[in-house]
């Protein structure tokens, strides 16, 4: 799937229609691919107008390591800011510099930086940000892991000044197939750790989230705060969230979230919904569309008012695009490349033959998660329970083929 335009809408509640927004155009990628450059435009009532011009350079394998903002100043595009991706020699990110523009030269502005252990499990992660002459600490996490490359817990910190000061405290517990089944929460208030949240989560035996018991520390006990039920349909896709919240000693329903699939169980709808008055009441409401390989063509989101008769806001998103073609020989992706269970809560498991590299794209093409692999590993775990619930592309690359498969985080 190589794009050749996103067009985006905003709802306007005056003329209660869609009105144009912005877009991105004259999509350029590299074998592979890749992303090399595109350009966002703004609608001004009449015509597009440029806006700003997006700039990607790779690495000999591949890896992004250079990207670039410049912005059109009326006559010509001028440097607006940067970013330099560095990386360790397991290909893992180890660095991410930003530099805005300051109109003659490039101004550090923030630094990512990832420590990892010789399981390549990240253990360090600080970011700080430039003050114009000197790095000051913004945030820290110190991680540990089990034997199964579980993180366990880390410790938060902000930064004051040059030194690092606590802020919280994570304990996680897991199954025994690796599901996150338990997390308390700390807070460091003066000179000790103190209770804050506690969540529990019920997975299914085809590792299906089933529920989520959150509670908080409140007076020196802990107190109920919200129940979270997880339901699906016949072949296991989320088909409704509930969410209860503890009031007056007792659970009442607060929200919920319905899913809509079609017939090749793609998700078309989700509709939010407030529990008020013993009633429910809209929120918003989430459309999407697919073309005949499940490709995303279109997502919509309306809000709703307060009464929830009408629309206040909303965005859409239009996908338009060209389908790249495959050698006969790798027709079979089936055999070459399986991604299970999926959907799922984050984690998916990948077997293979013969491949070299693994990435994942969001639906803008904007690489989430890259691994190189090793020789002879026919089977590895990604965990993207970080990102945001959606569809993502898993790409897998052998010499110069690749190949695509469609996943969904719940």
């Amino acid at each position: 799937q190589s794009y050749d335009s996103i067009v985006f809408w905003k709802w306007d509640a005056f003329i209660y229609d869609w009105t144009l927004n912005s877009r991105h155009v004259d999509f350029k990628v590299l074998s592979g691919n890749k992303l090399l450059s595109y350009k966002a435009q703004q609608w001004d009532g009449i015509a597009w107008k440029d806006n700003f011009l997006f700039t990607n350079e790779y690495d000999t394998n591949g890896y992004l390591i250079y990207a670039e903002t410049m912005r059109w100043s009326g006559d010509k595009w001028t440097n607006y800011s940067m970013t330099t991706y560095t990386y360790n020699d397991s290909n893992k990110i180890e660095r991410i510099l930003s530099k805005g523009w300051n109109g003659t030269d490039w101004i550090n502005t923030e630094q990512k930086n990832y420590v990892y252990d010789d399981k390549n499990n990240p253990v360090i992660f600080y970011s700080q940000y430039w003050s114009g002459n000197t790095w000051n600490n913004l945030t820290q996490h110190l991680s540990n892991y089990d034997d199964d490359n579980n993180e366990v817990n880390v410790t938060i910190q902000n930064g004051d000044g040059n030194l690092w000061v606590n802020s919280g405290f994570v304990t996680s517990r897991y199954d025994t197939l690796g599901n996150l089944i338990f997390d308390s929460i700390q807070v460091w208030e003066v000179d000790a750790w103190v209770n804050s949240a506690l969540y529990q989560i019920e997975f299914s035996s085809t590792n299906k989230r089933l529920s989520q018991h959150s509670q908080n520390w409140v007076n020196g006990e802990w107190v109920e705060s919200q129940f979270v039920t997880y339901h699906y349909n016949g072949i296991d896709s989320l088909e409704n969230m509930l969410v209860e919240k503890w009031m007056n000693d007792n659970w009442v329903i607060d929200w919920e979230r319905i899913y809509t699939y079609d017939d090749n169980d793609d998700l078309i709808k989700t509709n939010t919904n407030l529990w008020r008055a013993d009633e429910w009441i809209p929120l918003n409401l989430r459309r999407y569309t697919y073309d005949n390989d499940h490709f995303q063509k279109s997502s919509v989101l309306l809000r709703f008012d307060a009464d929830g008769t009408s629309y206040v806001s909303g965005d859409s998103t239009h996908y338009y695009f060209s389908i790249l073609s495959a050698s006969d020989e790798l027709a079979n992706v089936d055999e070459l490349l399986m991604v299970y269970p999926n959907p799922s809560t984050g984690k998916f498991s990948i077997s293979h033959t013969n491949a070299e590299s693994v990435e994942v794209l969001n639906v803008n093409g904007e690489r989430v998660y890259a691994k190189i692999f090793e020789k002879d590993q026919a089977s590895f775990q990604i965990d993207m329970g970080q990102c945001l619930p959606g569809i993502y592309f898993i790409k897998l690359q052998e010499g110069r083929q690749s190949f695509c498969r469609k996943i969904v985080v719940q």
